[in-house]
């Protein structure tokens, strides 16, 4: 008895010496996690609490040795991560703990180190070693890592065959396991693949991150259960914020830059809600990066500024080693015209990301045209055209850009024009993938955005002129004073005549260029509005429902009169109204042949000061005379052998008089149209809109008569 309490004793001494350490590995973890301000801190004590594991509790130290390897892969430190990951398999094998799943985890990781380091070999003999065992004991969360990276293993290496049904699979075994986030990691891979160099597939990658998003509002994934000493599986990065990554990214690549700047935002926000402040500087970084494209140079500057302040915290020198955060350095110092500087912070992006990072590529062009080193320039387009299958299109985009403007500064105008036109026609196609995923909300983003700018290009333009006419005053103010030096008098007028014939040639440029963004407006809104009548005709063939199909044509004979506004609006010389005649003709054309009638039955006359009429009014006028001219072809004609409808729009006494008149059978109750149909209902919140009045008669037909000031908006 007196043996057996000794043993008691000493099984209990063992076990609370045990439950001690690795409260104390637990305890540097911690502090490990929480030390946010520091990475040499943070990894200081993560190395402390690796080992002490690996001497009193070697199941903790694999997954922390492969949460160390994930940090530095974070980092972009691949040949620190690639070491470290070897030194946790190494470690499982000798502690005999090959059978355990953590092995598997830290083989699975392994793999990806190696594939980052670019030794895709050795990663597959890894991925075919683990998959082997993930097969034998049924893991399907490393058989859908390994077969990912199987997949990613052959895209790099370049394979001409189709990945997506291996992808599918891994994506299939990944709906097996109890963790959304494993999801989320398939998806994204699967993206990554579709995003490859001869793939571009933006359609079906879209197509995943749509089906990606409805896992967005699932609260599992805004936390991780599972700490790093217990296990470290692939998903303890934030799967969220990987989906709004992703986001950012194919809509970066398909320039959308405004969407993806939101994204990079919320991850941003996602951040700072979990006080994640040691990889803030990083997403700041990319956030920085992504701006560029709006050239907003003031918040880049504070963005930057702030990663600077973080990364001397963290690092001891205000240099965060990240490929964006070079690019973002060269990108100021281009604009303040510090070439060299530019170009050393250019070239360490382009190092620092493997394929070279492609925004720094084009900015050493950028330098070679701002500094006029054209043949520089010349050399460097030579080489850049041959990356245009190996980029996304906004690459190409770009390029056609600078390649205009190093014509335009070698004397070729006509050339620098063609590549401007080509810029803008592979815009314009681009854009079309960015709007199967933004299609409702485009629209709305893109005016809102566009007033916004206007706002301020005209507050800028007023101060401006506010400024000028204060230094004209003080200019005058010195003159006076300065009768006796008149030669200084002379050659300030004559150096302000210069300056302000070189502001009016700017100003007839600037002017120019405003006229060319109001026709793309109309132009994109034409677009977006022909889209969504496309959407309405598709519907109306599925619908059986011959009230339903109706109400749809209706919606789309709507939507068509208010795109063909914005054509002429864009095509027209003149932007500031719609010609009411031509647009009269081409709209009772399209209705009268939409309803089987030949144009000669109506009679149309325009007598008008001037036949254009501003776009605020010209909408819903045409609206109104759309809906009544259908009313007519609809209901009006029936017995008629002879139809006959007149639209008459006539000026008196500073108003509009519009007339829509038919040859019918006339309205039931003309004085009440309150109680008729849809169309009415509309016609009579559009004439209320316009501060008009309405009066329907009964007079061999039908007669309408609307009657509107022509300062109504």
């Amino acid at each position: 008895m007196r043996y057996l309490a000794l043993l008691q004793l000493l099984f209990s001494s063992l076990l609370c010496s045990g439950q001690t350490h690795q409260k104390e590995i637990i305890q540097l973890y911690d502090q490990s996690i929480f030390n946010v301000y520091s990475f040499i801190k943070q990894d200081s004590f993560l190395q402390l609490s690796i080992i002490k594991a690996k001497k009193h509790a070697p199941e903790m130290a694999v997954p922390l040795l492969q949460f160390r390897s994930f940090v530095k892969q974070q980092q972009n430190q691949f040949d620190d991560a690639l070491q470290i990951a070897n030194e946790a398999v190494q470690f499982a094998q000798k502690s005999k703990l090959d059978k355990k799943v953590i092995y598997r985890d830290a083989l699975s990781n392994l793999a990806l180190c190696y594939i980052y380091a670019g030794l895709y070999d050795s990663a597959k003999l890894i991925v075919d070693r683990g998959f082997l065992l993930a097969k034998l004991e049924k893991d399907t969360f490393n058989l859908s890592i390994l077969l990912t990276l199987k997949a990613l293993h052959f895209a790099w290496k370049k394979v001409d065959f189709d990945l997506n049904p291996v992808f599918d699979s891994a994506a299939y075994l990944a709906t097996f396991t109890e963790s959304r986030h494993d999801d989320v990691m398939a998806a994204s891979n699967h993206f990554g693949y579709l995003q490859e160099e001869k793939n571009r597939d933006y359609k079906k990658a879209i197509d995943i991150l749509l089906n990606t998003q409805s896992y967005i509002d699932d609260p599992t994934l805004d936390k991780v259960t599972t700490k790093a000493y217990e296990r470290m599986p692939f998903h303890f990065r934030k799967s969220k914020t990987t989906i709004y990554f992703l986001l950012a990214t194919v809509l970066g690549d398909v320039g959308d830059y405004d969407n993806g700047i939101a994204y990079v935002e919320r991850v941003v926000e996602s951040y700072k809600q979990e006080k994640n402040y040691a990889y803030l500087p990083y997403v700041y970084s990319y956030l920085t990066e992504a701006l560029t494209n709006r050239n907003e140079y003031e918040r880049i500057v504070a963005l930057h500024d702030s990663v600077k302040t973080m990364a001397n915290k963290m690092f001891g020198k205000p240099e965060l080693p990240f490929y964006p955060f070079y690019f973002t350095e060269g990108w100021i110092k281009l604009r303040e015209k510090k070439f060299e500087q530019a170009k050393s912070n250019f070239k360490k992006a382009i190092q620092n990301q493997q394929p070279a990072h492609y925004p720094s590529l084009l900015g050493l062009l950028d330098i070679a045209i701002a500094s006029n080193d054209l043949t520089g320039a010349d050399s460097l387009v030579r080489s850049l055209v041959n990356f245009q299958n190996v980029y996304p299109k906004t690459f190409s985009i770009q390029l056609l850009k600078l390649r205009s403007e190093l014509e335009k500064k070698k004397g070729n105008t006509n050339y620098a024009i063609d590549l401007l036109l080509k810029h803008y026609t592979i815009k314009d196609s681009l854009t079309q993938a960015s709007r199967y995923y933004t299609l409702k909300e485009a629209e709305t983003r893109f005016k809102v955005n566009e007033k916004e700018n206007d706002l301020k290009l005209l507050n800028q333009v007023a101060q401006s002129q506010k400024n000028e006419i204060v230094s004209k005053q003080n200019s005058i103010i010195i003159l006076l004073i300065s009768l006796l030096v008149v030669v200084i008098i002379l050659f300030i007028l004559y150096k302000t005549y210069r300056q302000k014939e070189k502001q009016t040639i700017w100003l007839n440029e600037k002017n120019k260029q405003i006229e060319l963004l109001i026709r793309e407006l109309h132009h994109r809104v034409k677009n977006n509005l022909q889209t969504i009548s496309s959407l309405l005709s598709l519907q109306s063939i599925k619908v059986e429902d011959d009230r339903a199909k109706a109400a749809l044509k209706e919606g789309q004979s709507r939507v068509d009169a208010m795109a063909l506004i914005h054509q002429k609006l864009y095509i027209d010389d003149d932007l500031r109204g719609v010609d009411m005649e031509e647009y009269l003709q081409a709209l009772i054309a399209s209705l009268a042949s939409a309803h089987g009638y030949k144009t000669e039955i109506v009679t149309q006359q325009i007598n008008m000061k001037s036949k254009t009429l501003d776009v605020d009014l010209a909408i819903p006028l045409g609206l109104i005379i759309n809906e009544l001219v259908i009313n007519s072809f609809k209901h009006a004609f029936h017995h008629i052998s002879h139809p006959a409808l007149l639209v008459r729009i006539e000026e008196n006494n500073n108003q509009l008089e519009v007339n829509i008149a038919d040859n019918g059978i006339g309205l039931k109750d003309p004085e009440n149209l309150q109680s008729k149909s849809f169309g009415f209902k509309l016609v009579n919140t559009l004439v209320q809109q316009l501060k008009a009045t309405l009066i329907a008669k009964n007079n061999n037909g039908t007669s309408f008569l609307i009657t509107l000031p022509l300062t109504a908006k």
